[in-house]
């Protein structure tokens, strides 16, 4: 195993929310709530699940954007949210952000010249000033555009040549970490196919440590080398792609592949599973295991206890109290 750049030690975010009609009374959101996750150099790591599990606050947490509530995210053996200084420059060099939306994320006043070369402006060690437009052609020529074009603006851009832009502006600094918030989600199939060839080639010509979020399951399972399934702001399922998506071990996991679009459409679904209800509210979540009211394997001790990992060998591990019978359980009986 390589070695490790990023741990993540129990790690929760909650955010204070006023109830309507009674802003002195506040709930509390658990976005993400008690995450234990490993990054290994040069390594791509996918996370899926459904919208409002915590993917994204995630991100923000891996780049400090946001602080945990409590526990510890450390980079190279270091507290990010600790440091101060020279070691908070370096870090913040170190671990960039590719943004979902290529429409927002970039200053529609800015042109390409401004947006790509604004980390060496802040960063000014890095590059003399004199050569900053240079550095930008080469990094646009890097991601696949035209150099010529650094004095446009973002309008005048596709949607996947925005993405581009993005990009350029995330490995600017050369970065040893990317996380990436689903990169492709906004764009055409073709288009999305394009830029996730170019963040491989990307990957291998610089050596980037890649956190890959996106709601595709068949483009994790091409672009990761490990998975990590989250549900409800924890980590349900982690392990090498293959035996994941081969051998799935959390009921939810399993669910959320049968819920692929499949290839073949003249044949029926008859894998397909269906979870009945909506997921609850990360505001009151479920006691014990917190997929076990839309699980149907749920038994009663699965209410009365957080299953820990079951360890299913070769890195794969799964929080269910019957992970071992998951992968062959008839979910139809």
């Amino acid at each position: 195993m390589s070695e490790a750049v990023l741990e993540v030690r129990d790690v929760t975010r909650h955010y204070q929310k006023r109830r309507p009609g009674r802003p002195w009374q506040k709930d509390v959101v658990r976005a993400v709530d008690g995450i234990d996750l490993t990054l290994y150099r040069g390594e791509a790591l996918g996370v899926v699940g459904e919208s409002g599990c915590g993917k994204s606050t995630l991100a923000k947490l891996l780049v400090a954007l946001e602080k945990p509530t409590s526990g510890e995210i450390r980079y190279r053996g270091k507290d990010i949210n600790a440091v101060r200084g020279a070691d908070w420059n370096t870090m913040r060099r170190n671990i960039q952000l590719l943004f979902q939306d290529p429409y927002a994320s970039l200053d529609p006043r800015k042109t390409v010249a401004n947006i790509v070369g604004e980390p060496f402006r802040i960063h000014r060690d890095l590059v003399p000033k004199h050569r900053i437009r240079d550095r930008v052609r080469e990094l646009l020529d890097m991601v696949g555009l035209d150099p010529d074009h650094l004095d446009r603006y973002p309008h005048e851009f596709s949607g996947g040549q925005r993405q581009r832009i993005g990009i350029a502006r995330g490995i600017a600094l050369n970065p040893e970490i990317l996380v990436c918030d689903e990169p492709v989600s906004a764009l055409d199939v073709s288009v999305r196919a394009q830029v996730i060839n170019l963040l491989t080639e990307l990957r291998r010509e610089l050596g980037l440590t890649i956190v890959f979020i996106a709601h595709d399951l068949d483009v994790v399972r091409h672009f990761s080398d490990r998975v990590i399934t989250m549900y409800l702001g924890r980590i349900v399922e982690e392990g090498p792609c293959d035996a994941v998506y081969d051998r799935p071990s959390h009921p939810y996991t399993r669910a959320l592949l049968s819920a692929a679009p499949r290839p073949d459409f003249d044949r029926p679904a008859v894998g397909r599973i269906l979870l009945e209800g909506d997921p609850p509210s990360p505001i009151n979540p479920p006691s014990g295991c917190s997929f076990h009211t839309r699980c149907w394997m749920a038994r009663p001790e699965c209410a009365q206890q957080v299953p820990p990992p079951f360890d299913l060998g070769d890195g794969h591990t799964a929080r269910c109290l019957f992970a071992d019978e998951v992968a062959t359980a008839n979910p139809h009986r």
